[in-house]
């Protein structure tokens, strides 16, 4: 699996199990894939590199040698994507499925190419900021 689908997958899986640490996301790719070969160092990478998935706090949980640490937590960003519809509505460019492309536009607003909501002239993220 190549990092573009598993960018969408850590994606639909933050949506779907809310806000998530790097080792939360190992662990769900890990019962959705079975066996993963993504470290922490490979999942931040992924993670820095998605504009859909925003840092919201840190926790604390422990590392390898037991000690408590301040760790990141990952969700979406909510006020945007409200629903796994809005997912398509947000994916940027280089994400997009084929078929999604197709139907993809240029936002009139933002100028950023996006699967537009009832093949209007505004994307979904400028629609829910006006």
């Amino acid at each position: 699996m190549g990092n573009k689908s598993i960018k969408r997958t850590i994606t639909r899986l933050v949506f779907q199990n809310g806000p998530l640490t790097k080792n939360d996301i190992v662990g769900l790719l890990q019962k959705e894939q079975g066996v993963v070969v993504r470290t922490e160092g490979s999942i931040s990478s992924l993670l820095a590199k998605n504009t859909q998935v925003i840092r919201v706090g840190t926790t604390r949980e422990p590392n390898k040698y037991g000690k408590k640490i301040a760790t990141p937590v990952y969700d979406v960003d909510r006020t945007i994507i409200t629903c796994e519809e809005d997912l398509v509505y947000t994916t940027p460019v280089a994400l997009m499925t084929p078929s999604e492309s197709r139907k993809a536009k240029q936002c009139s607003v933002c100028g950023k190419v996006r699967v537009i909501p009832d093949d209007g002239l505004i994307c979904h993220a400028c629609c829910m900021s006006q």
